[in-house]
């Protein structure tokens, strides 16, 4: 399956502030009429062309911090998340008391990785954004890709303090729970999002996970049915019908899933863990181990990955690689690699 991740992989806020020109006149100066030129270009989705002008406006004042930022935005946009990184490092430098410049460099540093800066910028902002419901809900997310869950449950609780109606963040908060294994707490708050936001896609991808993990398997295909019905082409929709469709022994159809979800996003590290399991459940141990070791490249948090490997490497007589693997879930907290561990390693 595929849990939500800030993406939450299913359902992330990206959280980016356009910002327009406060001080700009009847009669802007010329710097002033590059930026609104940018700012134009951005609407339209013209980020190359936007950066552009930027770069224009900023040739001509280079304090012009808001200037900065939207060309932070514009290369974040393109990918460039270093140079976003930059853009925004200018911004607040020259306005250091703007949260929005804070929170912006946040999410441009955790589509980079550097998670604990992430978090740093986001305790910036809210010295002056206090009481912001985003910040908080940002924060978990961060704790959350860290596999940090308990810091993740807090600051989502935070969040809904201050919004109680925000169906995303008791979407993450499910999926939280659904990290500690307790599938019965995260049914119980997916039903919340359910009842706050009924079309949510999300939110029924993630109820259609509470209910797998509860072997609650052909509810779990209604609810994942929907999903997909109101986003069809969504890859973590697909990989996570997969899942089920493996649960339910109905392999032709859960091979056809997993590689949909595949085609469509081939960095989704939990569609290779599910072919893996494909791979196990037609005994063919080898061709597990490939798939599952390219989902350890691609993320290696990724739930029961390190169980999934032990099995794959005890069917092929590697006892020693199984052993490590089973320790290494066990070691995370996972009920499976911790069975598996006692039953198949502890008196060796």
């Amino acid at each position: 399956m595929t849990y939500p991740r800030r993406a939450i992989p299913w359902r992330i806020i990206v959280f980016f502030l356009l910002i327009l020109c406060s001080s700009c006149k009847n009669f802007p100066t010329k710097e002033e009429r590059f930026f609104i030129l940018g700012n134009e270009q951005m609407k339209y989705g013209n980020y190359t062309e936007a950066i552009r002008y930027y770069h224009e406006c900023l040739r001509l004042d280079t304090s012009f911090a808001e200037a900065w930022n939207n060309l932070g935005n514009a290369n974040y946009k393109l990918g460039r998340y270093d140079e976003a990184d930059r853009s925004f490092s200018k911004a607040i430098l020259n306005r250091p008391g703007a949260g929005e410049f804070y929170l912006n460099r946040s999410n441009a540093r955790y589509a980079a990785g550097e998670y604990r800066k992430s978090l740093a910028d986001l305790r910036e902002a809210s010295r002056f954004l206090p009481d912001t419901a985003l910040i908080h809900f940002l924060e978990g997310t961060v704790y959350f890709e860290l596999s940090e869950y308990d810091s993740a449950l807090s600051c989502f609780e935070r969040a809904l303090s201050l919004d109680s109606m925000n169906a995303e963040t008791w979407i993450n908060m499910a999926s939280a729970w659904l990290y500690k294994e307790d599938a019965v707490k995260a049914k119980f708050i997916i039903r919340k999002a359910i009842e706050i936001d009924p079309g949510n896609p999300g939110a029924m991808n993630v109820m259609a996970l509470v209910l797998a993990e509860m072997d609650s398997l052909e509810k779990s295909l209604e609810w994942i049915d929907r999903a997909i019905a109101l986003n069809p082409g969504n890859a973590y929709y697909l990989n996570n019908r997969g899942y089920i469709y493996l649960g339910l022994d109905s392999l032709d159809k859960a091979e056809k899933d997993i590689n949909a979800g595949i085609e469509i996003n081939p960095a989704n590290g939990w569609a290779y863990r599910n072919k893996g399991i494909y791979y196990l459940k037609k005994d063919e141990p080898g061709n597990a181990l490939r798939l599952l070791n390219q989902a350890v490249k691609l993320n290696k948090n990724i739930k029961h990955l390190y169980y999934y490997l032990g099995m794959a490497y005890r069917d092929l007589n590697r006892m020693q690689d199984a052993c490590n693997s089973f320790r290494l879930s066990m070691e995370s907290g996972e009920k499976k690699g911790k069975t598996a561990y006692h039953e198949f390693c502890a008196n060796r």
